[in-house]
């Protein structure tokens, strides 16, 4: 839907930055942008017709508690016109080449002229659209370890991006040997769910990727020869166990979500519960300036 919003442009000393950013959540403020370093302008964005005189004296008067000095503080405030946020999002996107194989690209996007496979993401308000370095070192890894056939668990899976690409290689196809073998996606988002089923059938993978909404409890019984997570440290840590739990006899798990600066302390925590590292892929981000790892683990016996 595109219509009004109303904004307040707050310019102030740096030192009151963190201050101010917790003031913004609290008076209702839907987003804001920063720009500049010192002073800082914090371009907060309220629905329109949204009185802002209570949030501008609210906002002056907590910043002077904090020790603010009224003339450090200069607010002014605007009107954003009706845009199509939806029509201006889909410009900034384009097909991102991941690894030897693959292409993935939004759907209103061809492929003509890239000679790769194609992962088709709409990502709207789920992770995973092939642009995050944790997202590309799972695609990386896949490429290599799945076969035809194999199980595989996405634990996370957001946008489904990484159990698609496992269905894609052949992962949950009928063999001969195996028979039928599940890809199961489970997120605890039903919105993010929501996305990966509309994923799913712009791939033509409907019928090969079960999605489960909940936690990894959630998720039949069973075990995978693939289980990925890429979530964040804490949580794969918490989960070290549950994982192991879920990991078939000889199976490899792929954990992401990890910074580079927390890789030596994320292998040795997960050493504890029972993992051996077999390899650490490391790939620096430059729309987070973030060096980040994959850890290709397999449960020891």
């Amino acid at each position: 839907m595109n219509h009004e919003y109303a904004s307040l442009s707050i310019t102030l000393p740096a030192r009151w930055a963190d201050a101010l950013s917790d003031l913004l959540g609290e008076v209702g403020s839907l987003g804001c942008e920063v720009r500049g370093d010192d002073p800082a302008t914090f371009v907060a964005y309220f629905e329109g017709g949204t009185n802002l005189d209570p949030v501008e004296r609210l906002l002056r008067l907590r910043l002077e508690e904090a020790s603010a000095a009224p003339e450090e503080v200069a607010i002014v405030r605007g009107i954003v016109p009706p845009t199509d946020w939806e029509a201006t999002w889909r410009r900034t996107l384009a097909p991102v080449r991941v690894g030897r194989r693959w292409l993935v690209r939004p759907s209103w996007l061809s492929s003509e002229g890239y000679d790769r496979q194609t992962i088709i993401i709409d990502p709207k308000m789920a992770f995973g659209t092939g642009t995050h370095a944790t997202t590309q070192l799972s695609l990386i890894e896949l490429e290599d370890i799945v076969r035809p056939g194999m199980s595989v668990l996405d634990v996370g899976t957001g946008t489904g991006i990484l159990a698609i690409a496992a269905a894609k290689l052949g992962a949950g196809a009928r063999n001969g040997r195996t028979g039928s073998m599940p890809v199961v996606g489970v997120e605890i988002d039903p919105v993010a769910i929501d996305c990966a089923r509309e994923n799913l059938v712009l791939n033509d993978m409907g019928d090969r990727v079960t999605l489960v909404t909940g936690t990894l409890g959630d998720v039949p019984p069973g075990r995978f020869d693939i289980v990925i997570a890429n979530i964040e440290f804490r949580t794969l840590v918490s989960l070290a166990g549950d994982l192991r739990d879920r990991l078939g006899p000889g199976g490899t798990a792929l954990f992401s979500g990890i910074l580079q600066m927390e890789a030596d302390a994320f292998v040795a925590q997960m050493r504890r519960r029972g993992w051996r590292s077999i390899r650490v892929r490391r790939q620096y981000d430059p729309m987070t300036d973030d060096g980040w790892i994959l850890l290709v683990a397999t449960a020891e016996e």
